[in-house]
């Protein structure tokens, strides 16, 4: 398998939904991301990697993995095993380096799509502070961002959806935001 291949197939299903927007009635300058989890790391880096052709208004990254290396480093998902077998070989150096490669947070860059987060604050698979940090990051290098803490939220929609008290604001918060982000729709405006 290629390394990264998952970003290169979300920045050609931008440029395939780009070059057929008059066919699906979508306007190719108002198009957001929106990712959970793994996917969400997709979202970000495709977002964050891309150029013209790939550019997108805006990401909503949900419960997102953005900095693999200290996934690696501190996940208790992780055996320990497995992070003793690589530490202090030459293959350590590789691996981390090409985590960081396909790492959000160290692909910040001027001029990306501002990110909206959404992540439950009991999230023990990837850490609250993933968004915050990569919110940080983000600020520091000029980018727009903002972070929707889902109170005792932990790792996937589907766990919020059991509960009325998380279910509802998340999605609110997303549409106001996407709203905001992509400004009114060609319908509402004719």
């Amino acid at each position: 398998t290629q390394f990264g291949a998952g970003i290169a197939d979300v920045q050609e299903a931008i440029r395939f939904v780009k070059s057929h927007s008059a066919e699906y009635n979508v306007d190719p300058d108002k198009i957001a991301l929106v990712g959970e989890s793994a996917g969400g790391q997709l979202a970000a880096m495709a977002a964050l990697r891309g150029g013209a052709d790939t550019s997108v208004k805006a990401v909503v990254a949900l419960y997102t993995p953005t900095d693999l290396v200290s996934l690696l480093k501190n996940s208790t998902y992780i055996p320990p095993q497995i992070r003793d077998s690589v530490r202090g070989t030459p293959f350590e150096g590789l691996v981390m380096a090409g985590l960081a490669q396909l790492s959000p947070i160290d692909n910040v860059r001027q001029g990306m799509p501002p990110f909206l987060f959404i992540h439950g604050t009991a999230d023990s698979l990837v850490p609250f502070e993933q968004s915050s940090e990569m919110c940080d990051r983000m600020k520091k290098a000029g980018a727009s961002c903002e972070i929707y803490p889902v109170p005792g939220g932990g790792h996937g929609i589907r766990w919020w959806e059991s509960s009325p008290r998380l279910s509802t604001g998340y999605k609110l918060k997303m549409i106001q935001w996407l709203r905001e982000e992509l400004g009114p729709s060609d319908a509402a405006t004719s």
